[in-house]
């Protein structure tokens, strides 16, 4: 039984021994080429622009409805929709600011 085991265990060395002799480097390129790492850059191009687009729309939108509503308010709430339209514009900034660092750390990519 002992004379069996060690049998097996040299052959198993041996073809270990010749696995790792004939193993072959394999060529490959890198990922910043892919499809798909080129596709997602540009999605996240394209996804910032729009961000930034849309912000700014939102940002003149709610701001002008806050002053609409500020005007047309009484003295308490006047103070209320002043601050609404102030956390609507730094709200709106925060979004641009946010999109602009997104595609700023995108463009290092490329």
């Amino acid at each position: 039984m002992k004379n069996v085991i060690k049998k097996f265990l040299n052959k198993l060395k041996v073809v270990c021994v010749t696995l790792l002799c004939m193993a072959q480097t394999v060529g490959a390129e890198g990922i910043q080429n892919s499809t798909i790492a080129t596709g997602t850059r540009n999605l996240i191009e394209d996804i910032t622009a729009w961000m930034i687009g849309i912000s700014i729309v939102v940002t003149v939108l709610m701001v002008v409805y806050c002053l609409i509503r500020r005007n047309m308010a009484d003295e308490m709430d006047h103070k209320k929709w002043q601050q609404r339209m102030t956390v609507s514009l730094v709200s709106g900034i925060g979004a641009i600011a946010a999109s602009s660092v997104i595609n700023i750390l995108a463009s290092y990519y490329q």
